[in-house]
């Protein structure tokens, strides 16, 4: 076997899970708003299950109605009512052999008023939460009578999950996040009750939880605890601190823990963007060895399956916690076991999906099918010869599907390769992930049995001389050279591509993502003053950078344009472009930059329809998609291609 190592059974308690791949918790949004489990949550845990997964954490559930987070339709053990449809959940998920625990989470200080009856959330202290959707929210301090029925609260939706035929719950205390979070870390805990003070004090709400849901369910009933490491936040929680913290959990009676790091105020932590260091918290879990008796797994970049062999054959961990790389590809377990990992959809690393946890459901941006479980392709009534136009991640996605689908596809793509502004995407420093996507969704088309071509290039004559019954038209979009210009720049696009040198002195019109990007690419490593280094500078007309940019990737790209030097100058609107210098306007004064070797443009782009009078007079029924209906993110031309693919 490729990788013994993840496929080696591990006991946790008196629980034997089959393999030491473990499915993270992800809020989907797919119960309904009385917080019940729907036939959608079933058919998506039920997928990672089949798909070979050894053991699955049931996104966060409530446990008290008064809690709801991030919108309306979280998952709920507050009631007996809720507990035949987790019931069948549970049943759906050890069909496969599987074990099922589910989180246990308060959302505490991250419990939006509007979507609880307009109540102040719960918190250690009535400190904000400083970045996010609920930045500026002063939360009430929750008296110790609350606390104390609280506790009760939690081991009542143990019992529940119990009595639904779970294995076990995992409780989040991890992050800084939620209720218990809150108590758990000095930046957020500055009570000087029994709850607060040192850190046994802010223990003691965590530890109250674990002693009472063992009393409750018993000895056989598994608990997990999450815990952070480290909080990397200055003042917050050290290693040595999170080594303490996992004894005391160990000796109240957990079973396992799930390490991850980082506070939800340094997201890119917690939820590590495409570029992020492989199995990023792994080393500092190692050191757990010195300070735990019970079996513990760890979280984060964990996306490929030679990945966690390597994580668990340096003992790092006894599991690998997989969360994004299960939503791309539900039968990720099951290909590496199997010796095909060329076939794993690989996580891109974009963070789209959890920029949906607030809604409406979650979602894959280059597997559509996530989420969706409940809808199964169907075999094409009439198979067609569909031509695609373009192999970007849209052309791809509906050769792929309108193949499985049994059509006879032909891709055309002008260019060498596969990819199109995907894969120019993937070229930046940080996103070669995206290059993994790529290849996935090439592999994808490839198996489905699309005939996918480059160097043909689709015109007139091409559609006149080809048996086409139908054309999804993906053919992208192309960058923009507005007129201003004046034919001294060259695109971002083709700096990337290499289509295009560029001098030491450069200045980027548009400071966007792509214009951000771009400067990092070409500025030198450091701000050492080089001699013979690339200068950048960002001319950006809005008050802020990169603003598109909605990954978590953002705070990163930001830190590095700093730390090299980037010269960043917002508000400023260009007027003139010469050969050597580039005028703007800033508050009303007019400024120019002299000496100035090359011009970048990364003012957008704009769809590619070229084709489109000739797919209409030759009067071929046609479907446009992604970029070339109107330029936007991959997720977006992916979803369009589904869809599309599955109505021809």
């Amino acid at each position: 076997m490729e990788y013994p190592h993840l496929f080696t059974p591990l006991t946790i308690g008196s629980t034997t899970v089959k393999n030491r791949i473990f499915m993270s918790p992800m809020t989907t949004n797919l119960c309904d708003t009385q917080n019940h489990v729907t036939e959608e949550v079933i058919a998506y845990y039920e997928a990672r299950a089949k798909g070979g997964v050894g053991l699955i954490t049931v996104e966060g559930a409530m446990v008290t109605e008064k809690s709801h987070y991030r919108g309306l339709t979280n998952l709920g053990l507050y009631d007996d009512s809720q507990i035949p449809m987790v019931a069948k959940l549970a049943e759906s998920i050890h069909r496969y052999d599987c074990k099922a625990v589910v989180q246990l989470l308060h959302g505490g200080p991250a419990c939006l008023p509007k979507d609880n009856d307009g109540m102040i959330p719960w918190a250690a202290s009535p400190i904000a939460i400083r970045t996010g959707w609920l930045a500026g929210i002063v939360p009430n301090e929750m008296p110790s009578e609350i606390v104390k029925k609280t506790v009760q609260e939690f081991a009542a939706a143990a019992e529940r999950a119990k009595k639904a035929g779970l294995d076990g719950v995992e409780i989040h205390a991890c992050h800084r996040h939620g209720l218990i979070g809150s108590f758990l870390s000095q930046l957020s805990n500055k009570r000087v009750d029994e709850y607060g003070g040192n850190v046994d004090g802010r223990l003691r709400f965590l530890l109250e939880v674990i002693r009472e849901t063992r009393k409750r369910c018993g000895k056989d009933f598994l608990i997990f605890v999450r815990l952070s490491l480290e909080e990397l936040e200055y003042g917050g929680q050290s290693l040595i601190e999170g080594m303490h913290i996992a004894q005391e959990v160990e000796r109240a009676g957990a079973d396992f823990i799930h390490f991850s790091r980082g506070t939800t105020e340094t997201f890119w932590i917690t939820t590590p963007p495409s570029g992020s260091p492989k199995a990023l918290h792994s080393q500092l879990a190692k050191e757990m060895r010195q300070a735990l008796h019970i079996p513990y797994g760890v979280v984060g970049r964990i996306s490929e399956p030679w990945i966690g062999e390597l994580v668990l054959e340096q003992k790092r961990a006894d599991a690998v916690y997989i969360g994004r790389a299960l939503l791309c590809d539900p039968e990720f377990p099951n290909k590496a076991r199997e010796g095909r990992s060329e076939a794993i959809r690989t996580c891109i690393g974009c963070t789209d999906c959890i920029g949906r946890v607030t809604g409406p459901v979650i979602h894959c941006a280059i597997n559509p099918e996530s989420a969706r479980e409940t809808v199964k392709l169907q075999k094409a009534e009439h198979p067609k010869k569909v031509l695609v136009v373009g192999g970007g991640p849209g052309g791809l996605q509906a050769a792929a599907v309108l193949a499985k689908r049994g059509h006879q596809v032909t891709l055309a793509e002008q260019e060498p390769h596969l990819g199109g502004n995907m894969q120019t995407a993937g070229i930046p420093n940080g996103k070669e992930d995206l290059l993994n996507g790529v290849r996935s969704l090439i592999y994808a088309a490839k198996e489905a049995g699309a005939d996918l071509q480059c160097d043909t290039k689709v015109d007139r004559t091409y559609l006149q001389t080809h048996d086409i019954d139908e054309v999804v038209l993906a053919s992208g979009a192309l960058p923009l050279l507005p007129r201003f210009l004046n034919g001294q720049a060259v695109s971002a696009l083709d700096i990337l591509k290499g289509k295009a040198s560029s001098g030491r002195n450069i200045v980027v019109i548009g400071g966007g993502s792509v214009g951000c990007e771009t400067a990092d690419f070409l500025i030198h490593p450091r701000n050492d003053y080089n001699v013979s280094g690339k200068k950048v500078t960002i001319l950006e007309l809005t008050a802020n950078i990169a603003a598109d940019d909605r990954s978590y990737q953002r705070t990163l790209l930001m830190e590095r344009l700093i730390a090299k030097g980037c010269v960043i100058i917002t508000g400023a609107e260009v007027t003139e472009v010469g050969e050597r210098c580039v005028t703007y306007r800033k508050d009303g004064e007019l400024h120019t930059l002299e000496d100035v070797d090359t011009v970048v443009a990364a003012v957008g782009l704009f769809s590619d329809t070229s084709l489109q009078k000739d797919l209409e007079e030759l009067r071929i029924p046609y479907h446009t998609i992604g970029d070339a209906k109107r330029p936007r993110r991959i997720t977006d031309a992916v979803s369009e291609a589904q869809t599309v693919a599955e109505t021809i």
